[in-house]
């Protein structure tokens, strides 16, 4: 195990478990590795959590070893929470035995019931950002495909392997990308596994060809003027950096009998859902309005989750 220690607070302890390796009693739901989406929802709350508790110790839990961690062990705890915790605890090793911290488990219900409780009450403003160093790389990868300053990014999401609801048709995906591409420019991101699946319409950068790692599609985010992406990690992080996003979600409201939330919360820019599989000419107009500055801002931090 590696500890890597940020601070020296002395208050009553507290951990966030983020390699799910210290199940409560009946948590059924506990034990999925944190993906990329389940990072931004962590910071999120860490972020309330600490702005509640400012003197008290934190640790974190981190183990990057676990197999559905491939992608988003490129957003390390060390980013994540910096300034936030006191102590970071990694696996070094797959299965590598971890010891319990100190005091009282802040991943305590399903993160997506937290992500409810912010959209309701949270006062936590992100200011996170990608290291410079990403930015750089990301920057030198846009420039060798010609992207201009001013770019709409899009993740279409097709290939998810569990809760597949969130899967939109190819079809679609590429009707979205073509009418999209025929007014603004728009980069495409996503696996680099997956750019062969989806012919770039004119007007469109197929930046997913180039092997974009985690930090450098969310530096690419924070860099456009909008995002369109479905029910996924991308979607969840734009808001977090103040990117207008288009949400392509087959269900939008509240899940499990009205106790557990994914969509994205909005922490100033417009978040506005669009319907997967729907008429891309709403989603275009939408992104027209954004474009222009136009666009109603929804999905606010306060507002309510119905």
């Amino acid at each position: 195990m590696k500890v890597v220690r940020f601070g020296s607070r002395q208050d009553l302890p507290a951990y966030f478990d983020m390699a799910c390796r210290f199940r409560l009693p009946k948590a059924a739901w506990y034990g999925r590795a944190f993906r990329i989406g389940d990072r931004a929802a962590a910071h999120v709350w860490v972020g309330n959590w600490r702005s509640m508790n400012p003197n008290r110790r934190l640790v974190v839990v981190e183990d990057s070893c676990m197999p559905e961690a491939v992608h988003s062990r490129f957003l390390p705890a060390s980013w994540l929470f910096a300034g936030m915790v006191d102590e970071i605890w990694t696996a070094e090793g797959r299965g590598e035995l971890l010891p319990r911290p100190p005091g009282e488990p802040i991943y305590h219900v399903t993160m997506w019931r937290i992500w409810l409780w912010v959209r309701r009450n949270g006062t936590f403003v992100p200011t996170i950002r990608p290291p410079e160093s990403v930015f750089r790389s990301a920057d030198a990868k846009m420039r060798k495909l010609g992207i201009p300053p001013r770019f709409v990014t899009i993740q279409p999401l097709f290939d998810a392997i569990y809760d597949t609801h969130r899967n939109g048709s190819l079809n679609w995906w590429g009707d979205v990308c073509g009418k999209l591409a025929s007014v603004f420019p728009v980069v495409i991101l996503g696996d680099v596994g997956n750019s062969g699946k989806l012919t770039a319409p004119p007007g469109a950068y197929p930046l997913w060809a180039e092997g974009l790692t985690p930090l450098e599609s969310l530096a690419v985010v924070y860099r456009s003027a909008a995002h369109v992406g479905g029910a996924t990690g991308l979607t969840l992080w734009a808001p977090i950096f103040r990117v207008p996003t288009l949400a392509a979600y087959a269900h939008w409201g509240l899940r499990a009998n009205g106790s557990t939330d994914t969509r994205p919360i909005s922490f100033g820019a417009p978040v506005i859902w669009t319907p997967l599989n729907g008429d891309p000419a709403g989603l275009v107009e939408e992104t027209r309005n954004i474009w222009s500055g136009k666009a109603v801002e929804k999905g606010a931090l306060h507002a309510s989750a119905s």
